[in-house]
């Protein structure tokens, strides 16, 4: 428990020094979705980067998280609509342990039914991340890295929202469709 409320402790402070950091802006603060390798839930090592599929959807999650457990389902029910359209989604346990406690909390947990990868997330990745404050958080990512949606906190009618989202994204990437890639940050660091 000390060591939770530490980490969060140390996470607001690197937040508010991290204010103005390079990529800030943009819907949920951040535009472009880092690529990084985190442990999977079996100790080893997953590269998360956006040429794989067309839409990527990562969830922020934790295990002690109710919200998080209402949309670990959905997120599950959107990949199995989704994936033979390019559609992919990776959770980031955050706040949870190390992976052999995420995995028995999956294990425990198997009517959440998570049909994708999940891994283990440190305060690298939540700084990386935009400073993720508040878990859930979801974004949505392009194939080349752009982050197209933002949702933050629990959000009511999750699943519909987000399917629509990821339908409005693949047919953007279809053919005769445009996908722009990642926003550059304004000069001024978007202050004006």
């Amino acid at each position: 428990m000390i060591a939770r409320i530490a980490i969060v402790g140390f996470a607001i402070l690197v937040a508010a020094a991290q204010v103005s950091a390079p990529g800030a802006g943009g819907e949920g603060g951040l535009s472009a979705a880092p690529e990084m390798t985190l442990p999977d839930i079996h100790g080893k090592e997953f590269k998360i980067t956006w040429g794989d599929a067309k839409v990527t959807l990562v969830n922020f999650w934790a295990v002690w998280c109710v919200p998080c457990q209402d949309e670990i389902p959905q997120i599950s029910d959107l990949v199995t609509e989704y994936k033979g359209r390019g559609f992919r989604a990776i959770g980031i346990a955050v706040e949870s342990g190390d992976a052999a406690a995420v995995r028995s909390f999956l294990a425990e947990n198997a009517e959440l039914g998570v049909n994708y990868p999940v891994v283990v997330g440190n305060i690298d990745a939540i700084i990386k991340y935009g400073n993720v404050d508040s878990i859930p958080t979801t974004f949505l990512v392009d194939s080349k890295g752009a982050v197209r949606k933002t949702y933050i906190g629990a959000t009511p009618g999750f699943g519909k929202m987000v399917g629509a989202d990821i339908a409005a994204v693949l047919e953007k990437t279809a053919p005769g469709g445009s996908t722009p890639g990642p926003k550059a940050p304004p000069k001024d660091g978007g202050r004006n």
